[in-house]
This record gives C-alpha cells, sequence and structure tokens, in this order.
C-alpha cells in the first residue's frame, strides 16, 4: 500500500514538474508553446479561424502558397491564462481549452457549446501523424473534395488520394467508386458548426468512425502537424 501511495505522489510530482516547464510566448496573432516534447504553434486569422501547427522540435516550415494563399491577417484580440495542467484562450468567438500533457485541444464557441475536443495520444510515428477527436452522438460530415460515394461520411473511412481504388471495379467506368478521387481537398465541416482543414500535400486517411472517435491520419516525412480549425455556418436541417 506504501509503495503505491509513494507511486502516485511521484506521478503528481512528475506532472508538476512538466507542467512547470511548459510556457507560452504571444507575438501578434501567434501564440507559441514551449514544451518539452515538441513546440507548438496558434496562429490566429480570425476571431473565428485558427491555424494549429505541431512541431516534434523547435523549428517550424516555411509558409507555401500552393495550397494556403492568404497567411496575413488583421490583428486579434486574444486573451491567454493559464490554468495549471491547461492554458485557457479566448477570443471573440471560441474559447480554447490547450491541456499541457499531453498537448490536445477543446474548442467552444463564446457561448460554451463545445465544436471539437481531442483525445490525448500519441500524434508522431516513424513515417506518419496521427490525432483522435471526440465524435458527439449526432454529429455528421460532409466535404473532402469530389466523391464518387456518400454526402454524410459519419461512419465511414475516408482515403484521400488521386487514385482509381484497390476495390472491385465493375464493367463500366473501371473505378471503385468507394476510392477513386481525382480531387480530394482534406477540408471537412462538421453539423456542430466547425470545419477542419489537415493541411499537407500527402494522401491522407480519415476514419470518421460510428460510437467515439475520428481519426485523422496522413503518411509523411516530415515532422510538421498542421491544421486549420474554422466555425462555419449551418445550413442543414
Amino acid at each position: 500500500m506504501k509503495k503505491r501511495i509513494l507511486c502516485f505522489c511521484l506521478c503528481l510530482y512528475c506532472i508538476g514538474l512538466w507542467a512547470a516547464n511548459a510556457s507560452f510566448k504571444k507575438t501578434g496573432n501567434d501564440l507559441l508553446f514551449l514544451l518539452p516534447q515538441g513546440n507548438v504553434k496558434l496562429e490566429f486569422c480570425t476571431d473565428d479561424m485558427f491555424r494549429v501547427r505541431h512541431s516534434q522540435g523547435t523549428v517550424f516550415a516555411e509558409n507555401e502558397q500552393w495550397m494556403v494563399r492568404k497567411y496575413d491577417f488583421t490583428p486579434v484580440h486574444y486573451t491567454v491564462e493559464d490554468k495549471g495542467a491547461a492554458w485557457l484562450i479566448t477570443t471573440g468567438k471560441l474559447i480554447i481549452e490547450a491541456t499541457k500533457n499531453p498537448f490536445c485541444l477543446s474548442v467552444s464557441d463564446k457561448n460554451g457549446k463545445l465544436l471539437y475536443t481531442e483525445l490525448g495520444e500519441q500524434r508522431f510515428y516513424k513515417d506518419s501523424v496521427k490525432t483522435k477527436a471526440v465524435l458527439q452522438p449526432d454529429e455528421h460530415f460532409f466535404g473532402f473534395g469530389e466523391r464518387m460515394d456518400f454526402m454524410d461520411q459519419r461512419g465511414r473511412k475516408v482515403y484521400l488520394n488521386v487514385e482509381l481504388g484497390r476495390g472491385i471495379k465493375p464493367a463500366v467506368g473501371g473505378k471503385d467508386i468507394l476510392r477513386a478521387n481525382y480531387c480530394p481537398v482534406p477540408f471537412m465541416m462538421s453539423t456542430k458548426g466547425y470545419g477542419l482543414f489537415f493541411h499537407t500535400p500527402f494522401a491522407t486517411e480519415w476514419n470518421m468512425g460510428w460510437i467515439v472517435v475520428i481519426i485523422i491520419r496522413s503518411k509523411l516525412l516530415a515532422v510538421i502537424w498542421t491544421i486549420i480549425l474554422c466555425m462555419v455556418p449551418i445550413f442543414i436541417p
């Protein structure tokens, strides 16, 4: 029993020590988190849209002009509060909770309505990056560029790559409609009122789940995870 109590106290001490080593730095619209497991940068585009960049080190890649054209935005007012185990970031329209260890985000609108919540699991792998987010019971998803299968992708796996597909190809058309794609776009919209763009030129896999989580995975050689999260108007009844 004493050993268990000692181990528990040691774990609490390590968590506290880790949190003490985490800090942040504000530079205009950029909010940089300095973490032991790599730096994270939130770049605010507007008060309801921001870009998340997670690096395993301290260096971020230069901005490119092929997938994202605009990087210069007017100043966005936001505040940051250190709540111990997490930071609380507030804009005119969003409330963002950034858990320190492991780093993950939870995003709500200014009224407290939950939009998006990540799970604190491993993000970087040897040849890929991955994240998991909680699915709300009545949440549905649309988007992903050109599709030949379904409108609502809830409960399905979506492969975004330029290909004819690997499954059974019918005589007419000669392509697997569940995977064939000539214009994939790693952007999806949720009926909960947010959109997510995965900023990568690599093929991606989106497991839109049915019960618990959405899993986004991409094989790549870079060590940067970048998404753009924004609020979107809802027109679906």
